[in-house]
C-alpha cells in the first residue's frame, strides 16, 4: 500500500480505511470492514477482502463509500449507533474532508461530527459527538491483495473469486477452469482473470502466498462458481479443492458455509470428485497397465479403485485410459 501526498479518489479504484487513534492504541491498524450487514473495526490484513472499499464520487465534494465484497453502502452512522450498510447508495453520502496528506474526516450526512472508532471498543465505527484523533483515517489505494497458499505434494494451492479483475499474480499462477466430466481442465492465463472468476491458484511447494495485482483481466471459465460473501450450503453439496492421499482435486465439502472469496465446484448427480487435469483432456490416451504404476487409480465417476478390470475405462496421473 502506498500513501500518497494527495489522494484524487477515483470509483474505478479500491481503498481501505485505517483509523489513526486506535491504531496508536492498540498498537496495530484498526481497519473500516462490514460483516453481517454492519460496519466494524478490526484488526486489517491484505488477506481479507472485507477490508476493501470503494469511493465514488458524488455531487457537492461528497463520496459513497461502498463495500467491494459486498457490494453494500455505508449508511449514515448515527450517535452510539454501530454503522450499518445497505444495497442501493445511501441518502447522505459522506464528505471526506482532509486532515493531513493522505488523511480524512468521515463526516457522516448531516449529523455535524465525524465518524469514527469508539475509544473503549476498537470493534465500533460510529458517532460519539465530538472531533478527536479516532475520527481521523489514512486512507491507502489497494494496488494488490494477499491470498494464503496450502501446501499439497510438490506444489501449493488455493482458489479464489474476488470483486475485481487481477492483471498478475507473484508467488503462484493464475488458472481458469472447465469442467470435462469429471475433470477440471486448467488453463494458465497470460491476461489476467476478470472479476467475478473462479480462480485456482498453483505455486511452488514452498510458497505460503499469492500476490495478485489488481487491474484489468480478461480471462474466464466456466467450471468453477464462487461467492464474495460467506454463504451456506449443505454438507457434501459441492466440492472444494483438497488432497485426498496424494491427488489434489475437488472434494465433497463436509461443512455448511463457504467461505467469502471462495471458489468451488457444483456437485453433479454421481460426481463424488472432480480431479485436476493441467491441459485439456482431448481423447482417450494409448492402453497402459496399471499394475505397473503407483499412481492413485480412478473410476470415471472419481472414485478411487484398488485394481483394474480389463477393458474397464480409468484414470491415472490425470489421463484416461483402457485397462488391458
Amino acid at each position: 500500500m502506498s500513501l500518497p501526498k494527495a489522494l484524487a479518489f477515483s470509483a474505478d479504484k479500491y481503498y481501505r480505511f485505517v483509523n489513526i487513534g486506535t491504531s496508536a492504541t492498540y498498537g496495530y491498524d484498526v481497519t473500516l470492514g462490514v460483516k453481517d450487514g454492519k460496519a466494524f473495526c478490526s484488526e486489517g490484513n491484505k488477506e481479507n477482502i472485507d477490508f476493501v472499499w470503494q469511493v465514488i464520487p458524488t455531487t457537492g465534494g461528497k463520496h459513497f463509500i461502498k463495500n467491494a465484497n459486498g457490494k453494500t453502502y455505508l449508511q449514515s452512522v448515527q450517535n452510539g449507533q454501530t454503522a450499518q450498510t445497505a444495497l442501493g447508495e445511501t441518502e447522505n453520502p459522506y464528505e471526506l474532508r482532509k486532515a493531513s496528506a493522505g488523511v480524512f474526516k468521515l463526516w457522516s450526512g448531516n449529523n455535524g461530527f465525524p465518524a469514527q472508532v469508539e475509544t473503549n471498543d476498537k470493534n465500533t465505527f460510529y458517532l460519539n459527538g465530538w472531533d478527536g484523533e479516532n475520527a481521523k483515517w489514512k486512507v491507502f489505494e489497494i494496488e494488490s491483495v494477499e491470498i494464503p497458499l496450502n501446501a499439497a505434494g510438490d506444489a501449493s494451492y488455493a482458489t479464489t473469486y474476488l470483486p475485481f479483475s487481477v492483471s498478475a499474480a507473484e508467488g503462484a499462477e493464475l488458472y481458469t477452469g472447465e469442467l470435462n466430466g469429471n475433470f477440471m481442465n486448467l488453463t494458465k492465463s497470460h491476461t489476467g482473470v476478470a472479476a467475478e472468476q473462479g480462480i485456482v491458484l498453483v505455486g511452488e511447494s514452498s510458497s505460503t502466498k499469492a500476490v495478485l495485482t489488481i487491474g484489468e483481466g480478461t480471462a474466464t471459465g466456466s467450471g468453477l462458481v464462487g461467492t464474495l460473501t460467506p454463504k451456506a450450503v449443505e454438507a457434501k453439496s459441492v466440492l472444494t479443492l483438497g488432497r485426498s492421499g496424494s491427488e489434489v482435486g475437488f472434494f465433497a465439502f463436509t461443512g455448511t458455509q463457504i467461505d467469502a472469496n471462495k471458489a468451488y465446484v457444483e456437485k453433479t448427480a454421481g460426481a463424488s470428485a472432480v480431479m485436476i487435469n493441467f491441459g485439456e483432456v482431448t481423447g482417450i490416451e494409448n492402453a497402459v497397465a496399471p499394475e505397473a504404476a503407483n499412481a492413485p487409480l480412478y473410476d470415471l465417476s472419481g472414485r478411487r479403485v484398488v485394481k483394474a478390470v480389463k477393458g474397464g475405462l480409468y484414470i491415472q496421473n490425470g489421463k484416461k485410459f483402457i485397462a488391458r
